[in-house]
């Protein structure tokens, strides 16, 4: 599994973003840090009230862990 074991906050930002970890690259966490956010990151199978306890203003689908192919 490339999603992360258990949830954790990076930043200290304004804006809270729960981030649904599907295998996020650590730079997306990085750009929501630069952009003033608190980000909330939960491992794929966190259920909906788990994700919603931080009453976050936004709500960010990680993309995985390959490349896209190509069509």
């Amino acid at each position: 599994m490339v999603s992360s074991k258990r949830p954790y906050i990076q930043g200290e930002g304004d804006t809270k973003i729960a981030l649904l970890d599907f295998g996020c690259k650590e730079n997306i966490i990085r750009e929501l840090e630069k952009r003033n956010c608190t980000v909330y990151i939960y491992p794929q199978d966190s259920s909906k009230d788990t994700i919603l306890e931080c009453k976050p203003d936004g709500i960010l689908l990680s993309n995985g862990p390959r490349r896209p192919r190509r069509l």
